[in-house]
């Protein structure tokens, strides 16, 4: 599963917070009320498009209307980050990640 760059992370976590498919419009309106970002829609249409060809989404019209729906979940995302994480910060060695996240809290 290939990284996110962090706009495209925004734009998934807006896309899995939302119930059901999202418009696009509505994406370019989370954007700016929950990470103050404000994109020219075809800067939007650019991240999507990059979010398609890494099997993230797919974003289909309804009209004139685009919606976006997720096929990879929050969850599967994270797990994978986890993984990558634990393969190259500890070595696979899961008692020292654990460790570590006991010390921060």
């Amino acid at each position: 599963m290939e990284r996110l760059t962090p706009c495209e992370l925004a734009i998934m976590q807006i896309v899995w917070r939302y119930k059901g498919d999202i418009p696009e419009a509505d994406i370019r309106l989370q954007l700016k009320e929950t990470f103050q970002k404000d994109y020219a829609r075809t800067t939007i249409a650019t991240f999507l498009k990059k979010l398609e060809e890494k099997k993230y989404l797919e974003k289909y019209h309804v009209g004139r209307n685009s919606h976006v729906h997720a096929l990879v979940s929050a969850r599967s995302y994270g797990r994978e980050q986890l993984k990558t994480i634990l393969e190259i910060y500890y070595g696979g060695d899961r008692n020292g990640l654990v460790n570590d996240i006991d010390l921060v809290e």
